[in-house]
């Protein structure tokens, strides 16, 4: 399933034809699809993510974080599949988000619905949390429930 931001929500969902928002492609999708975001701004209202999903946003494949100095952004990223003013709530198991850029606004960017979820995946993604951005966001939660947060060398900047 493919969403770009220049898409429309009566399309069928396929590449030549993709849908245009994330929530139409989450409310149409079933368990266990993916859902591919072409770069683009993507104004949504929060997100439950109720199902077992995977969400890959255009640099899926990307590290955010330079390959020589960690601290710094990753210059060679293509162009951002961006989340803007939403909340993710998770709530299912076997859900995976990457290559994105998560732009909540002045609120959370991902919330937890429980606590009895496993196999959750967030991944080479960036965001933008008021005005300052953070590289390199992931995290796992285990099927014991403990979280796990690996190669977190972030750098905070200001946005202007």
């Amino acid at each position: 399933m493919f969403t770009t931001a220049i898409g429309n929500n009566a399309n069928s969902g396929t590449i030549a034809e993709p849908f245009a928002t994330l929530s139409y492609a989450l409310s149409v999708s079933k368990a266990s699809d993916s859902i591919f975001m072409d770069a683009g701004t993507y104004a949504t209202a929060d997100i439950t993510l109720n199902k077992a999903i995977t969400i890959l946003g255009s640099n899926y494949l990307v590290n955010p974080n330079d390959a020589t100095n960690a601290l710094l952004p990753n210059a060679s990223r293509n162009a951002e599949a961006i989340i803007t003013g939403s909340t993710f709530t998770i709530g299912a198991s076997n859900i995976n988000v990457e290559g994105l850029t998560l732009d909540p606004g002045n609120k959370s960017a991902i919330l937890m619905s429980g606590t009895s979820f496993s196999n959750l995946k967030f991944s080479r993604n960036k965001g933008i949390l008021n005005a300052l951005e953070w590289q390199a966001l992931q995290f796992q939660l285990q099927q014991d429930s403990i979280l796990f947060i690996t190669g977190l060398k972030n750098s905070v900047q200001g946005a202007g």
